[in-house]
């Protein structure tokens, strides 16, 4: 067993010499831009309980959702005079569709005009891989990755952000999916390095409800890594 493990730490040193490595941590953010024509991207409709939508009992006949905002923090293991690296992070989507649209106010039982908000955010751990193209300092890359994402439970909002109510429309769950893209990093020095990458994301790939539609985007994000070891 002695024997089996100084085996095993001296192939771990040799591979370490001959194959330095060197690890980044990143953060960065940008755009999703959600595809498709389905209940994530149609008009919220009317309230009202609209069964069997997207696998479920919801209150608006869509989500509405477009352009939304993604944070990232993100960290790369990487094989030196190698083109091939490693990636893990967070990502953080919180997702909105808005519209004003004919409401009964009970106070005042009339119908009003109010904003109304779909809420729904995402929690995204991925890891994959990445190839890159070493051109001087430029490094055209490719990159795939396995999604694990928390889908939180869809609220309803109504109203201004001084006099609103909420309540919750449905609940969601965990998702899992992946991610394809391309990009282009540049050192601007030697321990920091610039990014910005494209990607195509499919979220609830596995584990959707039974009749829920696919959830897809592609993305820009601009992200800063550091060189850290």
């Amino acid at each position: 067993m002695n024997l089996v493990k100084i085996i095993l730490m001296m192939g771990l040193i040799c591979s370490y010499s001959i194959f330095p490595q060197s690890i980044s941590i990143g953060l960065g953010g940008g755009v999703n831009f959600i595809s498709g024509d389905n209940y994530y991207t149609n008009n919220l409709g009317r309230l009202g309980l609209y069964e069997n939508i997207n696998g479920t009992i919801t209150n608006l006949e869509g989500m509405g959702l477009n352009n939304e905002l993604q944070f990232q923090l993100s960290g790369k293991y990487c094989f030196e005079d190698s083109p091939f690296s490693l990636s893990a992070g967070f990502d953080y989507s919180p997702m909105r569709g808005s519209e004003q649209m004919e409401v009964y106010d009970f106070v005042f039982e009339t119908v009003v005009i109010k904003d109304v908000t779909n809420k729904m955010d995402i929690w995204s751990f991925q890891v994959g891989a990445n190839y890159s193209f070493y051109i001087y300092h430029i490094k055209p890359f490719i990159t795939v990755s396995f999604l694990s994402n928390y889908f939180e439970d869809v609220f309803i909002v109504i109203g201004d952000e001084e006099n609103f109510s909420q309540f919750l429309s449905y609940r969601n769950g965990m998702r899992y999916g992946y991610s394809i893209g391309a990009g282009i990093g540049y050192d601007i020095f030697s321990t920091v390095e610039i990014n910005l990458s494209s990607n195509y994301n499919s979220f609830n790939v596995l584990n959707k409800r039974e009749g829920e539609e696919l959830l897809n985007s592609v993305n820009v994000l601009f992200n800063i890594y550091y060189k850290i070891l």
